[in-house]
């Protein structure tokens, strides 16, 4: 799956904030052939695994 368009962050995979996976999201459980590298503010300190974008 290719990435949508992200108007203020045009490039996410070059900059490392996304990053190609086969990994599951960890809040919804979604495949979706990337997850979100960047800093999450949460409980546990987890693998970046957040998709990127939602439907």
């Amino acid at each position: 799956m290719t990435l949508p368009g992200f108007r203020y962050h045009p490039d996410p995979l070059s900059t490392g904030s996304v990053m190609r996976s086969h990994a599951r999201c960890v809040c919804c459980g979604a495949a979706r052939g990337h997850v979100y590298a960047g800093r999450a503010c949460a409980v546990e300190d987890d693998e970046p695994g957040i998709r990127p974008w939602r439907d």
